[in-house]
């Protein structure tokens, strides 16, 4: 084997890359307490293998992915919210969260993050975001882009890791 190709291999393996970024543009989602919401992204900006649909990603190739996603958790009381959850449900289970607990004012809202990397078989597997708040009081949505002035605020993106 040349050495360039050990010390520079080729990305054209014939393998695509698959990778999706989404975000929640005009779609804000009320929650109810102490419950697992699906969250729900409206506008794709890209999906390179037409493997995001209905808010989940099914890739059809297998591997590890990275997967990133970002909600603003907004409850209009203040001090009412206990726990914020983010997180990754694979195959219809939870499967990675993110858990903050913070909330002092009115109209109080806080990102919260979640970032995996998990293994897809590429026969099935899919992955969704789920969305959760503990709270005593007030409306507790996860906000959207157009009205809540988040511009690119709430995003979910993924994709394969390697050659």
């Amino acid at each position: 084997m040349a050495l360039s190709k050990i010390l520079r291999p080729s990305l054209d393996t014939g393998v695509p890359n698959v990778g999706f970024a989404v975000k929640k543009n005009s779609d804000v989602q009320t929650l109810t307490n102490a419950t697992y919401t699906k969250v729900t992204f409206d506008t794709e900006l890209f999906d390179t293998n037409n493997n995001f649909a209905s808010s989940r990603f099914t890739p059809t190739i297998a591997g590890q992915y990275f997967f990133h996603a970002d909600l603003h958790h907004y409850n209009s009381a203040s001090g009412a919210t206990t726990i914020r959850n983010t997180v990754f449900y694979k195959n219809g289970s939870a499967h990675t969260h993110t858990l903050r607990t913070e909330n002092n004012q009115p109209g109080y809202t806080l990102k919260v993050a979640c970032t995996a990397i998990i293994e897809m078989n590429g026969t099935g597997d899919y992955v969704e975001v789920y969305a959760r708040g503990y709270f005593s009081s007030g409306t507790y949505q996860i906000a959207d882009d157009t009205n809540s002035g988040f511009q690119n605020g709430n995003i979910f993106i993924g994709f394969r890791l390697g050659v």
